[in-house]
């Protein structure tokens, strides 16, 4: 598996200081899908979860 680390940021890095929880998992799966150009299977290994992990974490957060 690809480390993050090792790509090139395409993003820039957000001021986490005071957000929730959910607002840093939305924030962290948002950009984990724009790095993988919207591809939840690949997105899902990127950050070490199951694809039907990132299905149900985007439901809850209203990620479409």
């Amino acid at each position: 598996m690809t480390n993050l680390a090792s790509k090139p940021k395409s993003v820039t890095e957000p001021d986490v200081s005071g957000m929730t929880l959910d607002a840093l998992e939305k924030l962290a799966i948002q950009q984990t899908l724009m790095l993988c150009n919207g591809n939840k299977a690949s997105a899902a290994r990127y950050l070490g979860i199951s694809e039907k992990s990132i299905y149900n974490k985007m439901a809850r957060l209203q990620l479409r």
